[in-house]
This record gives C-alpha cells, sequence and structure tokens, in this order.
C-alpha cells in the first residue's frame, strides 16, 4: 500500500514496494493554485491560449467589418401654449398644464396610428421593390417602431423625434416624415373643429333669423292694431327684438372670427428644427470592442488551460507514476519519430537522450552486472497504445550491446508484432516450443542487424489459456534461462488480456508501460492492480513490478519544470539534433545536406592541400567513419 510521509523539510514522500522492501520518493505537490503553478500552465499552454485568441481577433474583426454604421437622425417641435393660458413671458401659466400637454404629445408621437401611416408611406416611397422583399410587414414595422424614439429634451416644451437606420439619408426622411405627418394630423383635427364650429354657428344664425322675422311680423301686427291691452305685450315684444338683434350681431361676429381662424389655422406647435443627413454615425465603432473582446477572450482561453490542467488525468512525471501504481517509475523514454527504428536509435545514437532511458533501466534493475540465474524481464503495457514493443526491441538492443547474451520473446498472444517490427520468420516460435515440444533453437532467429535473438510469436497461436496453463512455457522459460544472461519479453497488455497476470508470475521484474500524458491515472491504477493479481483470486501475479514512462516529449517535458535528467538533457543544445526525437522532413533534410556539404568542402580543401581527409581511404580512419551497427 501507499503511505504518504514527509521530510524534514516538510516535502511530502511517495512510499511504495518493489519487492518486499520499502522505498520513499519525492511527490511532486503541484496541485496548489499558487502563482507559480498559475505560471507554469500559462507557459506550458501558451501555443493553444495563443491559438484561441488569433480565432478570436480574426472572429471579432468578421463581425467589425460585417456589422453596418448606424445613423440617427433627429427633429425637434416646440409645443406653444394654447390662448388663455400662456404666462407674462411667453411660456405657461401653469406648469402642469404644459407638462400635461408635452405628455400628450409624446403620447400621441408614439401612436401606432401615425407611426404606420409613416412607415406605408416610406415603403411607397423606396419603391415596390421593397414591399415586395418584406415578407412579414408586420415584423417589418416592429422593426420601424423600434427604430423610433421620442423624448422631452430636460424639462422644456421641445419634444425629439429619433430615427436610426443604416441609410443615413432615409433617418433623416423617416425623422421629417414622423414630423410632418404629425402636423398635418393636427392641423386636420384643428380644421375640422373649426368647420364644425362654423356649421354650428350658422345653423344658430338661421334659427335666429326666423326666430326674429316672426317677432317682428308680431310686432308690426300689434303696431297695426288700436287695442290698448297691448301695450305690455308691445314692450316685451321689442325687448325680445333688441335681445335677438344684439345675439345676432354676437353670433355673425362669432362665425366670422372662426371663418378668419379658419382660413388661418395653424397647430400649437412650431418646428425647432428639422432633421438633416447625419454625417456621424451614432453607433460606436466596432473597432472599439476588438481590445476589450480580446482580453475577455484572452482571460477566458487562460481560464480554459487552468482547467483542461486541472482536469487533467494524464501521467507526467516519475512521481506521479509512483503514487498512482504503487511502485518506482525507474525511466521516462523520449518520444521518437514514427518511421524510426528504436534498434538503430541506440546504435547510432548511445549518448543521447533516448539511450540513456534504456541505460537507466539497466541500472535500475541492476542487469549490468553478471548473474548465475539469467533474469526475466517482462514490458506489459497499461493500453495497446502504449508502445511497449519498441521499448522492448530498444532496451534488447542496448543489452546486447553491453555485452549480455538476450533473447528477446514475444509473447503477445493477441497482437504479435516483434517479428513484424524486425521483418523476421514468424513460422514458428513460442506456442510451437512450449506446446508442441519444438527445439528451441530451430525456433530462435539471429541476425547480424541487431545484437539480441529473437523467439518470435506465430500469427495464429493457440488459445491463450492453454499457453498460460501448460507447463511447457515455464520449462521453456527455465531452459532458456540457462543459454542467455536476459530474457526480455514482449508481454500482452495489462487490462484487456485475461493471461496477463498470469504471464506477470513467470518474470523477475515486469515493466509497466505508461505514455506520457495519455495514459490516465485510473487506467495506471487498475493495470497495477491487475498484474500483482488484487483483482483475480487465486492469481499470485507480479513478484516485483517497475513502471516506465514512455513516449516522453521534450521539449513539452521541460516545460514543467520536474528537474529530472531527461528535463536537463531537454535543455542541452545540442541534444536536440542528437537525442532521437521526432524532427520534420524539412529538419532532417536540411541537416543532411549541411553534412554533405560539409564532407564536401573538407575533401575539396584535402585535395587542394595533397592531404587525405578522414574517413576517406588511405587516411587511416575507416574504423572511426564506419557505424556503429555496423559488422
Amino acid at each position: 500500500m501507499n503511505e504518504l510521509r514527509s521530510d524534514l523539510s516538510g516535502s511530502p514522500l511517495q512510499c511504495y514496494s518493489m519487492d518486499g522492501s520499502r522505498d520513499c520518493a519525492a511527490v511532486d505537490d503541484g496541485d496548489q493554485l499558487g502563482p507559480r503553478y498559475l505560471a507554469g500552465v500559462l507557459r506550458r499552454r501558451w501555443p493553444g491560449i495563443v491559438v484561441v485568441t488569433a480565432l478570436g481577433a480574426v472572429l471579432l474583426t468578421a463581425i467589425a467589418l460585417y456589422l453596418p454604421a448606424r445613423y440617427t437622425a433627429m427633429a425637434q417641435l416646440e409645443i406653444a401654449s394654447p390662448q388663455g393660458f400662456s404666462g407674462e413671458r411667453g411660456g405657461f401659466a401653469d406648469p402642469r398644464i404644459g407638462q400635461m400637454l408635452v405628455d400628450t404629445h409624446l403620447v400621441r408621437l408614439r401612436t401606432r396610428e401615425l407611426l404606420h401611416s409613416v412607415f406605408d408611406e416610406h415603403v411607397r416611397r423606396r419603391g415596390p421593390s421593397v414591399a415586395a422583399s418584406v415578407a412579414d410587414l408586420n415584423l417589418a414595422f416592429e422593426d420601424f417602431e423600434q427604430r423610433v424614439g421620442v423624448s422631452q429634451m430636460l424639462s422644456s416644451g421641445i419634444i425629439a423625434i429619433r430615427y436610426t437606420s443604416t441609410d443615413a439619408v432615409e433617418a433623416a426622411a423617416v425623422a421629417n416624415g414622423i414630423v410632418d405627418r404629425y402636423r398635418a394630423t393636427l392641423q386636420d383635427g384643428q380644421n375640422t373643429t373649426l368647420r364644425e364650429q362654423v356649421e354650428h354657428l350658422d345653423e344658430r344664425v338661421v334659427v335666429l333669423a326666423r326666430e326674429m322675422e316672426a317677432r317682428q311680423q308680431r310686432l308690426q301686427s300689434m303696431l297695426a292694431s288700436d287695442a290698448s291691452d297691448v301695450s305690455h305685450e308691445l314692450r316685451n315684444l321689442k325687448g325680445m327684438a333688441r335681445a335677438d338683434a344684439q345675439l345676432m350681431n354676437d353670433l355673425v361676429g362669432r362665425r366670422a372670427e372662426v371663418r378668419k381662424r379658419l382660413e388661418q389655422v395653424s397647430p400649437d406647435l412650431t418646428v425647432v428644427s428639422r432633421a438633416s443627413v447625419p454625417s456621424r454615425r451614432s453607433s460606436p465603432h466596432p473597432a472599439l470592442f476588438i481590445a476589450p473582446g480580446l482580453l475577455l477572450i484572452l482571460v477566458g482561453s487562460c481560464f480554459l488551460a487552468i482547467s483542461r490542467e486541472q482536469l487533467d488525468q494524464g501521467l507526467r512525471s516519475a512521481s506521479d507514476v509512483t503514487s498512482v501504481v504503487d511502485a518506482p517509475c525507474i525511466a521516462l523514454v523520449p518520444q521518437v519519430g514514427a518511421l524510426t527504428a528504436p534498434e538503430r536509435l541506440v546504435a547510432r545514437r548511445p549518448f543521447a537522450a533516448y539511450a540513456e532511458s534504456m541505460r537507466r533501466i539497466a541500472m535500475a534493475l541492476d542487469l549490468g552486472r553478471e548473474t548465475k540465474r539469467a533474469e526475466i524481464i517482462m514490458v506489459i503495457a497499461s493500453d495497446a497504445a502504449d508502445g511497449k514493443t519498441d521499448l522492448a526491441i530498444a532496451l534488447s538492443e542496448y543489452l546486447g550491446r553491453a555485452g549480455r547474451r538476450v533473447l528477446l520473446i514475444d509473447l503477445d498472444v493477441r497482437a504479435p508484432a516483434v517479428a513484424r517490427l524486425l521483418d523476421l520468420d514468424d513460422s514458428a516460435g513460442v506456442t510451437q516450443v512450449a506446446l508442441e515440444r519444438l527445439p528451441a533453437s530451430s525456433a530462435i532467429q539471429k541476425s547480424e542487424a541487431f545484437r539480441f535473438d529473437v523467439l518470435a510469436m506465430e500469427p495464429a497461436p493457440a488459445d491463450p489459456i492453454n499457453l498460460a496453463a501448460s507447463r511447457g512455457l515455464p520449462a521453456m522459460l527455465q531452459q532458456l534461462r540457462n543459454s542467455y544472461d536476459i530474457l526480455v519479453i514482449d508481454g500482452p497488455t495489462a487490462l484487456d488480456r485475461a493471461e496477463a497476470a498470469t504471464f506477470a508470475a513467470l518474470a523477475d521484474t515486469v515493466l509497466l508501460t505508461l505514455r506520457w500524458g495519455g495514459t490516465r491515472r485510473l487506467v495506471a491504477r487498475n493495470a497495477s492492480r491487475h498484474l500483482r493479481g488484487s483483482d483475480q483470486p487465486g492469481i499470485t501475479g507480479a513478484r516485483r513490478l517497475a513502471a516506465v514512462l514512455i513516449q516522453v516529449p521534450l521539449r513539452r517535458h521541460a516545460l514543467y519544470r520536474f528537474v529530472d535528467g531527461i528535463e536537463l538533457q531537454a535543455r542541452s543544445g545540442r541534444k536536440w539534433i542528437t537525442s532521437g526525437v521526432r524532427m520534420s522532413v524539412l529538419h532532417r533534410s536540411a541537416l543532411r545536406v549541411g553534412q554533405a556539404a560539409w564532407r564536401s568542402m573538407a575533401g575539396w580543401r584535402a585535395r587542394y592541400r595533397g592531404v587525405a581527409t578522414p574517413g576517406t581511404p588511405g587516411s587511416g580512419d575507416e574504423a572511426a567513419s564506419r557505424p556503429m551497427d555496423a559488422p
């Protein structure tokens, strides 16, 4: 079981058991959201942050170019005080009455009937094509209504009518159209009222004239008679006649005044200023939003990077691996190119980072010293994409070049890959030797291209349970121990192969390969438990378990600043060329061209001076120029 302790400085320690003994290693306490942690996350994730910010900048620029400019035109109307409500200085005698009149005009200017009439006139003025393109007039009118603004300027009697549009000329035309339509509506209303008053006065004048004529005839008839008893009635008729005459004069004067007002009628408002074509846009320039938008996108991308870092369950350091699998992480293997053969990389660059990782594995497992009993090392992956076969081949090549007798055995029953990668014959292999009693010497293959022997797996082997349950497999391994110093076994994957724990019990040491940043913590923990037999009663499991973190990208790993050996190698300048990390075809071609040019220049100078160049016939340095893996 794992135990967490602390050293004298307070740093956390992870204690594990490898082969029955206890050991402790420092654990990276990097889960705290401190300034150093945040700076490290931003340093590692800066390419993604830059890409997201650049995409956001492009998107914001496209939106800024797509959004049209908006222009607002404004016309102003002043409300005049009606007759009888004016003050001494020309204003309203009562401010409350003036405010009521202004509010009334504000409401009337926002009526849908007025705006709809202006909208219909605007559509007709722009032509039938625009009217035909409006599929839904109600929706278009809703948009038109939202663009109209009517407001009182401060507490004065002036009303501002605004209209906003993407066309400056259209904005001015609509604002002036609302003013003209409203004034015409008020004038029509006043004309109608005055006409009704004139008609009413005409009717009263006619009725009064008839009454006066009837009284006049009555008065004349009474004057013609000599009756003495009509004197009182006569006085009444004369008084009524004088009153009718006075009323007739008033009605005629009132009718003349109303007719004069009808001829000179004007609404109780004046146009202070008509709307002119605006030259400046009323909407803010979209470029003003690019800088704040970029800042928000940058903050969001940083937050996304930190969130991804927190949610990431990948393993990236030896301390992470140790705390998860309860076993020491003995080496970090750099990532190599997809077309790079691991055995050639170890042979050609023995002091590069990749070969150094093989050296670390050999030193950690104490494979350099000679023993009477051969060591069995089984390489098992946590999942199918962990590159265990490349690691087994590279380790075998390194141990072979170190002077050890090494046999590489392919024990991946379901997906054998050793013979395919090394271009060997797979007609005879482990199944025939273990189950059919075929002599191992007739199935083992040797080649001058590498420094180890190979026992392949047939492409169509028997059921794995037959191989796991047979006594022939342990007997075969015991027999091969007498002929070799080290047996390196390319085993199956841990979680999806039922025979993984049984095969692991046959080895002295099991190397569990975990991909840098690709293997999740839960997968690694379950693979470790499965290989130990913790989840399978009756199965012994691995006797000694160690972990190896493979496919480590040197540059990205160096950004985490774990201060381990592979980081120091990654930070040394020349190691980028000699470490065997993935390089593009362009970089490789440029390197080869440069090397060829240098050799040509050196040869030309040597011929010019009459001196043989190193590596040319006659120089005595043929051995120095021969590749290490040449026979």
